[in-house]
């Protein structure tokens, strides 16, 4: 484990230098950082520190709430000491954090840390190293918060939200935030006057269901962000697929379909929906007689734990079909291009959202 100093390479979220003593660290740099109140600890503390498994209410409320038809679960890292690594937090949908998570306390609670302001006094969260710091779900989550507090060099910070575990899978939603935290860069300060970075912002990822099973933070470097309050939601509202002249629902009338067409003239319009099987459908553009693309959604969850989708065409004009799973509003598009003949979609990763 590299147990350097918690030095950004901005030189933005905490200072600490060796003191005197050998072992001790002292925090250095801005008013809480006096020679009145150093912060010392020991070498063998940090080399000690165990990962915990511990969940930790909000001190301004209930852990888990509920919002329309979302129920939500908010964790925070107070408790959990400074300078220790966090694993894994939350009842009943556990958060797993994968790589170099630590926690790191204000020094104005005697931590090592060099921020104000935090939303949850007086623990943030930090990662040591760059690389493979994901953080799980147990289940599908539909939408994804969390506060940040960076410098100009940092900025902007970047969510990810990807449907498996530690940054796999198929990306369904992002986000980025450019709050300026850095007090020397400029930002509008309020509240604690100590600490170098003192404002916060906020990032959330939503999809359209609980498909959610990790978020990444794509070129965040080590120990130049913060964070602070983590916040899951879950939905319960489940969408249906209605059958109509233009709507497949496919699979148990889990997935819907939908095609549109366009011709050279510039002409388009909704594709004809017919069902075959409950598995199966095909459109028509023109008439009624002349199949155009037919599709299916197979349920593989047996084989490779995702839905397939395939799909032929026997056409070269523009063709865009949309397929989405109304129990999770994952939506896959394929497009054929116009004057191209039909390629086989053969799309056996699909949805991964199997039960």
């Amino acid at each position: 484990m590299n147990l350097r100093p918690f030095i950004s390479a901005l030189g933005l979220l905490f200072l600490l230098e060796p003191s005197t003593t050998g072992n001790a660290l002292r925090a250095s740099g801005g008013q809480e950082d006096s020679e009145s109140s150093p912060l010392t600890l020991s070498a063998p503390s940090r080399l000690s520190s165990t990962p915990l498994d511990l969940l930790y209410d909000v001190p301004s409320g209930p852990r888990i709430r509920r919002q329309g038809s979302s129920t939500c679960q908010m964790v925070n890292f107070e408790g959990n000491g400074d300078l220790n690594p966090v694993r894994t937090l939350g009842s009943p949908i556990t958060a797993t954090f994968n790589g170099s998570w630590q926690s790191l306390v204000d020094a104005d609670a005697n931590g090592s840390g060099n921020f104000a302001n935090e939303p949850s006094p007086s623990t943030i969260l930090v990662f040591t190293n760059a690389a493979g710091n994901s953080i799980d779900f147990s289940e599908p989550v539909q939408s994804v918060s969390i506060a940040y507090s960076a410098g100009a060099s940092s900025l902007p910070v970047a969510l990810s939200a990807w449907s498996g575990s530690q940054g796999t899978g198929n990306p369904v939603a992002s986000d980025s935030g450019s709050v300026l935290g850095d007090r020397a860069g400029g930002a509008n300060c309020q509240g604690d006057p100590n600490g170098q970075l003192c404002a916060w912002g906020s990032l959330t990822a939503a999809a359209p269901g609980n498909f959610i099973r990790s978020i990444t933070f794509p070129g965040a470097g080590a120990d130049s962000v913060g964070f602070d309050n983590l916040e899951f939601c879950t939905s319960s509202a489940t969408g249906e697929c209605t059958p109509n002249d233009s709507t497949l629902c496919l699979n148990g009338g889990r997935f819907e379909v939908r095609a549109r067409w366009q011709v050279r003239s510039g002409d388009s319009g909704q594709a004809s929906a017919v069902p075959l099987t409950p598995d199966t459908g095909y459109f028509w553009f023109f008439d009624r007689d002349n199949v155009e693309a037919v599709i299916k959604i197979l349920d593989a969850c047996a084989i490779n734990q995702n839905f397939w989708a395939f799909a032929a065409g026997l056409t070269d004009v523009e063709v865009t079909i949309t397929v989405t799973d109304t129990e999770t509003g994952l939506v896959r598009v394929y497009e054929n291009s116009l004057g191209t003949p039909f390629a086989p979609i053969q799309d056996t990763n699909a949805f991964d959202t199997c039960p």
